[in-house]
């Protein structure tokens, strides 16, 4: 293919029409020509070529030289062609947010689903997107393990989320200096998946994060289950295996709200550090019969078995001593799905 026919079709791919991209091509390669003369070198029809040239004309590729007959020449490449990409550019964006807020609200017309599927794309911009918006959903807590690829994307959604007052854990596989708006933040070199989970309602996994292809193959789910399995490993592999960079617990933060019992022992181990009385607040399901239970107390104890994977709280409450356990939880009295921690500085 020569480098012409190159140009023209790099030109309709931009979203030139052939006459039109044939006509540019032509008057970047002769100089000016009149309509006649573009009909007969281009072979356009005489009957079109003057809609041709207005077209281009209007989309910045063209200048005219009024006379009879009147004369027309290419605007520079390097020019035009970079003014017309940022008009359609600013175009496509505002056509996209248009279609959004209608899509947006399309979706809001149809009943929520308990939806066990699992989703998958290759699409990298895509998977960003997404990930961004789980931050931004985001109201209690979010767990993320993370390139420093992705996480240079996402770095001002986390940093967002965290000025609303969501817990964020963060899992680095490569090295990164301290980011102190992070409640807590790790780092393990590895090549691991990107991992995204926000409060309990959905978990995206994406693996092949290829930057310079712009592709990635990527999964996302709210089926609890696998959800669960998935926070596990964060937890105790992702996390658990990880060597801690920074956290807020017990210096900045004293109070904070979780979804998932061992950053919730985390804080509460911090401010017993710091020689502070920790009162808890624990709402899940009594595992003797699987009732809402919510007690509220101050923490007394914990219990962690890395081996096993367990790790229980003990809440001395008005009624006596409570364990509490994370998800699955059934070996103690309450299955929390809910923890609010407060430190508060003893007397004396």
């Amino acid at each position: 293919m020569s480098e012409e026919e190159m140009f023209k079709l790099l030109l309709r791919r931009l979203g030139l029409s052939p006459y039109e991209a044939s006509a540019y091509s032509a008057l970047v390669r002769y100089g000016p020509l009149t309509a006649t003369e573009l009909g007969k070198i281009t072979h356009i029809p005489q009957s079109r070529v003057y809609d041709v040239v207005s077209k281009l004309v209007k989309k910045g590729f063209v200048a005219v030289s009024g006379g009879n007959p009147s004369v027309y020449r290419a605007i520079r490449p390097s020019v035009a062609l970079r003014a017309y990409s940022e008009e359609v550019a600013r175009s496509l964006s505002s056509v996209a947010a248009k279609a959004a807020e209608i899509g947006e609200s399309l979706r809001g017309l149809l009943p929520p689903l308990e939806d066990a599927r699992i989703w998958s794309t290759t699409s990298l911009s895509t998977t960003v997107y997404e990930m961004a918006s789980l931050l931004s959903s985001a109201r209690v807590e979010v767990l993320a393990a993370l390139s420093l690829d992705a996480f240079q994307r996402l770095q001002r959604d986390l940093q967002a989320a965290s000025e609303r007052g969501v817990s964020v854990c963060l899992v680095t596989y490569d090295a990164l200096p301290p980011q102190r708006y992070l409640d807590e933040q790790f780092e393990r070199r590895t090549r691991g998946p990107q991992i995204l989970v926000a409060d309990r309602q959905e978990m995206l996994i994406a693996t092949r994060w290829d930057p310079a292809r712009e592709q990635a193959y990527t999964f996302t789910t709210s089926n609890q289950e696998l959800m669960r399995v998935f926070v596990e490993y964060y937890l105790m592999v992702a996390r658990g295996m990880a060597k801690p960079v920074y956290t807020r617990f017990g210096s900045e933060v004293t109070e904070r709200s979780f979804i998932y019992l061992q950053r919730a022992v985390s804080l509460v181990r911090e401010l017993w550090r710091n020689r502070m009385r920790v009162e808890v607040l624990v709402q899940g399901v009594d595992t003797r019969n699987y009732e809402p239970v919510e007690v509220s107390g101050i923490a007394r104890k914990v219990y962690i078995d890395t081996k096993r994977g367990v790790t229980s709280l003990y809440v001395r409450t008005d009624k006596g001593l409570v364990s509490v356990g994370g998800w699955g939880a059934y070996i103690e009295d309450i299955q929390a799905n809910f923890i609010h921690v407060r430190g508060v500085p003893r007397r004396g």
